[in-house]
């Protein structure tokens, strides 16, 4: 009896090392896996999403599902929005912009999101809770016919200006 308790801690002892080697090879071939992963360039990917040939994924949010009835009306706001890749660049438009610029030129010139640059930059009329949070949340607490920002969003840097709001049924314009 003796000798068998003997051979059963050894194979418990055996079985643990074996284990505890599989977790450790699967853990140093995991980081090694994620080691060799081609990283990603940023400005590559918003050169990409933003081409002329992709939708805008600001509005393109816009046709997301949604629990809110299409008859409630909602508060909407009409924004429009420069998208940046950096804050000095975006920090230059709305000195400008506040300075008389044309806003139409200056979204041709710097906006990165060509496809609503091909309409002003225009992102019509929205409610809450369909456009990037921080585009969202310049847009909501903007006075009618002021810009605002910079605002930096994980697309890059907003400046936007809001032309009008409205009590609005939720699903007017989001097609």
């Amino acid at each position: 009896m003796k000798n068998k308790s003997i051979v059963i801690g050894i194979v418990l002892v055996c079985l643990s090392i074996v284990i505890t080697s599989g977790v450790v090879a699967t853990n140093i071939i995991n980081e090694r896996i994620i080691a060799s992963q081609p990283t990603v360039d940023s400005t590559k990917v918003a050169e990409f999403l933003f081409s002329d040939d992709s939708p805008s994924l600001l509005t393109a949010v816009a046709s997301f599902p949604t629990a809110t009835p299409s008859s409630e009306l909602v508060e909407k706001v009409h924004a429009r929005y420069i998208l940046t890749s950096d804050k000095a660049t975006a920090n230059d438009v709305l000195v400008k912009l506040q300075s008389g610029a044309n806003w139409a030129e200056m979204c041709k010139q710097y906006s990165i999101d060509r496809v609503t640059a091909k309409n002003d930059c225009d992102l019509g009329w929205f409610p809450r809770d369909v456009m990037v949070k921080e585009l969202e949340t310049l847009a909501f607490n903007t006075p009618v016919g002021e810009f605002a920002g910079p605002e930096q969003t994980i697309y890059g840097w907003v400046i936007t200006q809001v032309l009008g709001r409205e009590i609005r049924p939720y699903t007017e314009g989001l097609q």
